[in-house]
């Protein structure tokens, strides 16, 4: 284990881009957020698994540079530690846990409104949409095909 000479730093290295508080068990990665370099924490004091998470920071941020986007795997199927399923703040949000309706799915519902005429419910009644409004509906879904 390799430490600084300055005992002024609030970081002991332990690996290239990764340290621990001097008086903490978590190990923290060095990594660069909106260009500037932060520390943020690999939610674990197990040095391989540190390894890996900051492995996975990097992988993610080259594939977003590239212009992909990366979807996180859903906690229930992934055999990974818990530390590799959360975002890299350490919370789910509500777009990473849950995924998207797939297109053919979206397509489906969109055909199968099309074809009961675009109706719509009035005094608990379905009534027929008007032909402008129809148009313009068809205009609107057009992108999410």
């Amino acid at each position: 284990m390799t430490t600084q000479d300055n005992e002024q730093t609030a970081f002991e290295i332990l690996a290239p881009g990764l340290g621990r508080k001097r008086n903490g068990a978590r190990i923290n990665a060095r990594v660069q957020v909106n260009g500037k370099w932060t520390w943020r924490s690999t939610k674990t004091s197990d040095l391989e698994l540190a390894k890996k998470w900051k492995e996975k920071w990097d992988r993610k941020r080259w594939l977003e540079k590239q212009g992909f986007v990366v979807k996180e795997p859903s906690p229930e199927c992934s055999s990974e530690s818990r530390t590799e399923s959360k975002s890299e703040n350490g919370h789910r949000s509500r777009t990473e846990s849950q995924s998207g309706a797939s297109p053919a799915i979206v397509n489906g519902l969109i055909d199968n409104y099309e074809n009961a005429g675009h109706p719509t419910i009035r005094k608990r009644k379905l009534k027929p949409k008007s032909a402008r409004s129809i148009r313009n509906e068809k205009y609107a879904l057009a992108p999410v095909r």
